[in-house]
């Protein structure tokens, strides 16, 4: 329903800002948590840290699957499953219940068992097929009935699915909840009584139920009119979900129910949608070898084609699919000086007979010779490489025209004879998505600066093919920048064919560029350039991406190694690194236990890369027991290197104590609770929970007084 037309590719089209659980896992009331840069959940084991996770995951399953809005998918032996780990239905009674349960907490969380998301729009969602559109009607009527969503709304999506059947226990506080609220004002919401003969048939996207659901939405949503925002009326029962039958309220207005009900569906499942792609995971385990194919359907899911998967050895194979990408910044009003043009430029350039080979080359040849005779210059090929100031300003004359985005050179693959189906793929073809983005919008509407950055593209794109090396202050190359975080985490090199190419010698310490740049590139939005490149199978039998080792001996190629021949380190590590260099802005990364397998010094190290990321602008969520990168992340506080607002570290613990009656028996339990940390501008914590990085001096205690023969009572004499 919804499709995002985010300027170039920066930004993904929304962002994640909080996920609300009340009832779910262990928290048995309701909690936030907001989602920063860097956000850290510590705790201890079974407090609840990966219930945020597992709630996203959730979610997304639910989605695929076809059962959102109206179902989760769970079953009984899944781990993820809701009514495994429902703290809230150890509340039998309305009784218990009413020390749980009170009008704020629902105003607050919504109904027991509610995920929440809260969303802001980073780039206008338009409609991926024409739809209405009314500027002067409200956000709302525009967002429901047009499919379309301003940049900067709020969106605040809610839903609870009772997944507890048990016959011999009533709950009745536990109900169907759906709602959708735009900028804190207009809402729409669903809300059903708890039905156990709730099931999807075969194909369904809509359960059948014995019992109504009550739909309730702003005025504003069906009028138009923006001060009908806070004017919620009950519209409608709904007794039939599959083939909508219903009962409206005798104050309704004149709507197509069922439709709304589609559109309400199509709006849900199309924001979970895009959070879902936004969202990746690295989960605890990250194992050593995998039997993978490289069809797509084991090498990633065509929905996130960025997501590299929990092994070392998926991760490197994901690596060798992008070894011929580039990392780039692209300015918001690029231009070229006389620095950015190599002696190669004349090599290649002004050679017809390495143009007559590269169509892209030939096309840019064309615009260049006519601004330069626009700018009297002759004998264009009289030039030199010492005339690279007069490259630029023509190269730079060049941005400026609206005819070098060529399909048939940049665009969509041809058509042969005009017949459809005939169309073949050529070497040429572009299937870059920030060129594609840009070019969809229609040249001729594009800014002077967006023009600028088109034309920059196609500039950079149509001397690769030529020269690896040609422009490369403007470019890294994706493996190069992999191996630079290898080499400070593990002094692992990752080498590829290009590096011999490019004369980046065969020591993984010897690369082009510093890691100050690489870094200064990732301080930038960052976009990503995936070209066809060579098949597959060339890449295995080029040996692309190989790693090397001081122990397999450096400077040979018969010493570079697969992954399977370094330590479990590497494939704990690994699967990050790709991870995040596949991630643009706003995207999110969850990370359970980053420290798994890795000595104290290389935690450190690689707190520093999930610092560099964070002030990327990717945002990352990790679940730890490590004090040390907690502490990491402080000390980045202290010394500047994230400001207080891009960090968040949260506390979680089980340590409310709660009260159920089974009969006559008095039953207590417990449920979790999530606090803020606190760090002021010294790195004292203002609130230091109970429990938290503490147990390291603890047992340096208990090791001195067994060392000293102290019994844990103060001695007098240590006082002397």
């Amino acid at each position: 329903m919804l499709n995002s037309m985010s300027r170039a590719n920066y930004q993904h089209s929304v962002r994640l800002d909080a996920i609300t659980l009340r009832g779910v896992a262990s928290y048995l009331r309701g909690a936030r948590l907001e989602i920063k840069p860097l956000t850290v959940l510590s705790g201890t084991n079974g407090s609840g840290k990966s219930a945020w996770i597992k709630a996203l995951e959730i979610l997304e399953r639910s989605f695929r699957c076809g059962r959102l809005p109206f179902g989760f998918d769970v079953n009984e032996t899944d781990s993820h499953n809701i009514e495994l780990t429902n703290a809230f239905l150890h509340v039998a009674n309305v009784q218990d219940a009413q020390g749980c349960l009170s009008t704020e907490d629902d105003t607050q969380f919504g109904p027991p068992g509610t995920i929440g998301l809260e969303i802001t729009v980073n780039d206008d969602l338009v409609p991926s097929a024409q739809m209405p559109h009314d500027t002067a009607k409200s956000e709302a009527w525009n967002m429901l009935w047009g499919g379309r969503c301003r940049a900067g709304s709020k969106i605040r999506l809610r839903v609870a699915h009772p997944t507890h059947w048990d016959a011999s226990r009533i709950v009745p506080h536990l109900k169907h909840f759906i709602e959708i609220l735009l900028d804190d004002h207009h809402v729409i919401r669903l809300e059903g009584d708890r039905d156990p003969q709730q099931h999807f048939r075969d194909n369904s996207i809509r359960p059948q139920r014995s019992k109504p659901y009550h739909l309730s939405i702003s005025r504003s949503y069906l009028t138009g009119d923006r001060k009908d925002s806070d004017r919620v009326i009950q519209l409608a029962s709904i007794y039939d979900l599959e083939t909508p039958r219903f009962e409206r309220n005798e104050q309704s207005l004149d709507v197509d129910v069922a439709l709304l009900l589609d559109r309400v569906q199509g709006l849900f499942c199309s924001l979970v949608a895009e959070v879902s792609r936004a969202f990746f995971h690295i989960g605890a385990v990250r194992e050593l070898h995998e039997e993978l194919s490289y069809d797509g359907a084991s090498v990633a899911d065509p929905a996130k084609d960025r997501y590299v998967g929990r092994s070392g050895e998926f991760a490197w194979r994901m690596e060798k699919r992008f070894c011929l990408s580039t990392m780039r910044h692209i300015p918001d009003a690029p231009s070229f000086t006389r620095h950015h043009i190599g002696p190669q430029f004349t090599l290649i350039f002004f050679d017809p007979e390495a143009r007559k080979h590269e169509p892209k080359l030939e096309h840019l040849w064309r615009h260049f010779a006519r601004a330069a005779k626009r700018a009297k210059i002759q004998d264009v090929q009289s030039l030199d490489w010492s005339h690279a100031e007069v490259f630029a300003e023509l190269l730079n004359t060049v941005l400026k025209s609206r005819s070098l985005f060529d399909p048939s050179i940049f665009g969509e693959p041809i058509e042969e004879d005009g017949k459809p189906g005939n169309g073949t793929v050529r070497n040429h073809f572009v299937s870059d998505p920030d060129i594609q983005s840009l070019a969809s919008r229609g040249v001729n509407r594009l800014t002077e600066n967006e023009l600028a950055q088109l034309n920059y593209m196609l500039v950079i794109d149509a001397f690769k093919f030529a020269s690896l090396t040609l422009l490369t202050e403007h470019h890294a190359l994706f493996s190069e920048y992999l191996s630079r975080w290898l080499t400070i985490l593990l002094d692992t090199g990752l080498i590829t064919a290009m590096n011999a190419i490019s004369g980046g010698g065969s020591r993984h310490n010897q690369w082009s560029l510093g890691l100050s740049q690489l870094t200064i590139r990732l301080g930038r939005p960052t976009m990503f350039m995936a070209y066809s490149g060579p098949d597959l199978a060339e890449l295995n039998e080029m040996h692309f991406s190989r790693l090397q080792h001081a122990c397999f001996g450096c400077g040979l190629l018969s010493a570079l190694q697969p992954p399977r021949q370094l330590s479990a380190g590497f494939h704990q590590v690994f699967p990050m690194i790709v991870q995040l260099a596949l991630m643009r802005p706003d995207e999110l990364v969850a990370i359970e236990n980053p420290e798994v397998h890795l000595h104290p010094a290389l935690q450190l190290k690689l707190a520093k890369m999930l610092i560099e990321h964070a002030k990327s602008g990717r945002r990352i969520l990790i679940e730890t027991h490590s004090d040390l990168i907690i502490r990491r992340v402080i000390r980045a506080i202290l010394e500047e290197e994230l400001g207080q607002s891009q960090v968040q570290i949260y506390f979680t613990a089980l340590d409310q104590r709660n009260v159920a009656h089974e009969g006559n028996v008095e039953v207590e339990f417990l449920s979790s609770s999530l606090q803020p940390v606190r760090v002021d501008d010294k790195g004292r914590i203002a609130n230091w929970p109970e429990g938290f990085l503490d147990e390291d001096v603890r047992e340096s205690q208990r090791l001195m007084d067994v060392m000293y023969g102290h019994d844990g009572e103060e001695d007098d004499d240590d006082d002397e």
